[in-house]
């Protein structure tokens, strides 16, 4: 297990520990394990939870100012390339990390009905894993670890992040992020999936 990988579960702890303690407090607790992640003075993290309405919904984080986190109109949330302006990352390999765990957090929060398309298994604790957990592949794939790449990053002016995930509807996919630390904003850009592993789990919600 390497240090990218160790985080991962720290993150993952911490975010089942947040969903079970849905406070303002717990929530900002994040940033005790995305340590190299911080707030801009003024701003606050808030957790918008799947709501259980429609056809489907997502949950995300998102930063605000303010007193109230349910203000729709000073919450930013992330869009599909720039972390909130509001997030300082710290320029280095782990803070790269950091910001791509973050930005991934979707697919591991809870999710209703059609939100469920997201939803991707990491293979971060390798030691006791027990194979794809989901009840549709379950059984039917034979997925070897030592052939799932671990999670890098390197540093080449950006940093490319490469991390592998479980999709029932893409099968084992290989991610690879470039991430730009800006002063302005981290931006995650040219993303690209490899799969290694090809499968469809055959459900349409």
């Amino acid at each position: 297990m390497n240090d990218f990988e160790k985080k991962a579960l720290e993150f993952e702890s911490k975010i089942d520990y947040i969903i079970q303690n849905n406070s303002q407090e717990n929530i900002g607790s994040l940033f005790s394990v995305l340590d190299c992640l911080s707030l801009k003075q003024g701003y606050h993290l808030g957790l918008k939870l799947a709501s259980e309405v429609g056809i489907g919904d997502e949950s995300c984080f998102y930063t605000y100012q303010g007193d109230d986190p349910t203000d729709s109109f000073s919450c930013r949330v992330p869009d599909d390339r720039i972390l909130c302006k509001d997030i300082i990352v710290e320029p280095s390999a782990m803070g790269a990390w950091q910001a791509y765990l973050l930005y991934i957090s979707p697919t591991i929060l809870p999710t209703f009905w059609h939100g469920g398309y997201i939803r991707r298994e990491y293979f971060f604790d390798r030691e006791n894993y027990k194979g794809i957990t989901s009840g549709w592949a379950r059984g039917k794939v034979d997925i070897k670890l030592n052939q799932i790449p671990q999670p890098t990053v390197e540093m080449r002016g950006f940093a490319g992040v490469t991390c592998p995930y479980w999709n029932d509807w893409e099968g084992l996919v290989l991610e690879t992020v470039d991430v730009d630390i800006c002063r302005d904003g981290t931006i995650l850009r040219r993303f690209q999936r490899k799969v290694l592993y090809e499968y469809d789990c055959g459900i349409c919600y």
